[in-house]
């Protein structure tokens, strides 16, 4: 079975950069830290996360029937985002990832050592160690998705999303919206009280991102869409 992954970045990263800085990248980084060392800290719930801009992939260490868990892990992320008065985009897909520092040049194989860097005289190359179809799914079903904040997943996952947690269709052919807002199942709770992360009532989140669109210039799409498809009147 294929592994799942989540990839999720700050919403609006280039508008927000010079009011908040890095702030709301450091704490989605937080939240993925204190969820991999405190829930998901050993096999077979292990979980690996790699930088990419202003989000990160997150994939697990084996499939599952259920997606309940990378659902959750969403979720708890987002909220933790909104909580520090950003916004975050997630969206779950399936597929493999591998290291692929094997693959790099001889030259660049023997100057890295282990490490994501190679120098370049007195300048420097970082390299991305990791590729494969998860990462190719997610980034492709976050380009066709709709603007928002919000948490999405092909249509042809749904019969593995828990009956608990809570969706709904979009205006794009096969992709649907998890209301990251109003689900509130008892693993999520778990993860939350685990992992130290906060945990906020619908009303409290639905102003947090009330208040992030009043304080940002955003286009009409995305506020009709995030309010929409999170049920938020």
């Amino acid at each position: 079975m294929e592994r799942w992954a989540i990839y999720i970045d700050i919403e609006g990263f280039g508008a927000t950069y010079e009011k908040q800085g890095l702030y709301s990248l450091r704490t989605l980084m937080e939240g993925i830290y204190l969820i991999g060392n405190k829930w998901c800290s050993d096999t077979p719930e292990r979980i690996f996360a790699h930088q990419i801009g202003d989000g990160f992939i997150i994939v697990g260490e084996f499939g599952r029937d259920s997606l309940e868990i990378p659902i959750i892990i969403a979720i708890a992320l987002m909220q933790q985002v909104i909580f520090s008065d950003g916004a975050a985009k997630a969206v779950i897909a399936e597929g493999d990832l591998a290291d692929i520092q094997g693959c790099f040049p001889k030259c660049i194989r023997d100057e890295c050592k282990g490490d994501s860097w190679v120098r370049l005289g007195r300048g420097l190359m970082t390299t991305f160690p990791v590729m494969g179809t998860a990462l190719i799914r997610a980034v492709s079903l976050a380009k066709a998705s709709p603007a928002g904040s919000l948490l999405l997943m092909e249509e042809t996952l749904r019969s593995r999303i828990p009956p608990e947690i809570h969706t709904l269709p979009t205006e794009v052919a096969d992709i649907l919206s998890i209301d990251w807002i109003h689900t509130r199942p008892k693993s999520l709770e778990q993860i939350q009280q685990i992992s130290g992360l906060p945990r906020l009532g619908a009303n409290a989140l639905e102003c947090k991102l009330k208040e992030y669109i009043k304080n940002n210039d955003l286009e009409k799409d995305w506020q009709d869409n995030t309010l929409r498809l999170l049920n938020i009147k």
